[in-house]
């Protein structure tokens, strides 16, 4: 019945939150799984009433909301770091993906959108790094390619330059790349079969990715070739140090008839 105005609805919102965030803190001693429920909670009204402020109601101006929408995410990791609870982590990156959605304007600033990507990933990825949460990398390749590629082919057939295809594709996978070998090195992880489907689902990905740009852009496509050697000469760097290295498991590259 509008009793009580937005602005006091946010306020009193944002409070609940902040009391059920302290309450959280106060039982993590003797309750952490509980406690982590509780954090999880309070992180996802912080997000909800941010959307509302600045969407809703519009009380909150969009730089404001994707500052505070920011905040609340590196919060969320570094609380995952704090409880070490791997599943507060996975909230910090639903809710970080989140954020260039609920607050888009349809500027179709995609330049802006994938650089942010590219620094939400690579903070998750040295999460996993530090921290050896290896199920942090499946969630953030699976969203991180599934919008490139969503982009890319509603936008293929307008694209002028290749630029940003590119060199946005070669830095999607480039980190996911590394960040998995350095992985596999730090914790000295054996290659099993998933962690096959991984890599080459990686490499095919951008492969197609960016031999598809070429082939579109006009005046490239004498480069695709140089583009197939490129990417042949890393895979096969990688593939020969893991073979002198002894992490691949022989009896699971049988299951690809690899061995």
């Amino acid at each position: 019945h509008n009793l009580i105005n937005p602005i006091y609805r946010l306020i009193m919102g944002y409070a609940v939150g902040l009391g059920l965030l302290g309450f959280a803190f106060k039982l993590k001693p003797k309750y952490p799984p509980f406690s982590a429920v509780l954090l999880g909670g309070s992180m996802a009204i912080m997000y909800f009433l941010t959307y509302l402020g600045y969407d809703l109601y519009d009380l909150i101006p969009r730089m404001a909301a994707f500052g505070l929408m920011l905040v609340f995410t590196a919060f969320t990791v570094f609380a995952a770091t704090q409880y070490n609870l791997v599943i507060i982590a996975h909230l910090g990156l639903l809710g970080a993906y989140s954020v260039p959605f609920l607050l888009s304007n349809n500027s179709g600033k995609v330049e802006a959108l994938f650089t942010y990507m590219f620094i939400v990933n690579a903070g998750i990825m040295i999460l996993a790094y530090k921290r050896a949460w290896r199920s942090l990398n499946i969630p953030a390749f699976v969203l991180t390619w599934l919008i490139y590629l969503g982009w890319y082919f509603q936008e293929s057939y307008n694209l002028e330059s290749a630029v940003i295809p590119l060199v946005f594709s070669s830095l999607f996978f480039l980190l996911f790349y590394s960040m998995f070998m350095a992985q596999v090195i730090k914790n000295h992880i054996k290659l099993a079969a998933q962690d096959t489907v991984y890599l080459l689902t990686n490499a095919l990905l951008y492969y197609v990715a960016g031999y598809s740009a070429l082939h579109v852009v006009d005046g490239l496509e004498q480069y695709k070739g140089v583009f197939t050697v490129i990417n042949a000469a890393i895979h096969f760097g990688v593939a020969f140090y893991l073979f002198k290295t002894k992490r691949t498991e022989t009896h699971r590259l049988s299951e690809f008839g690899l061995r």
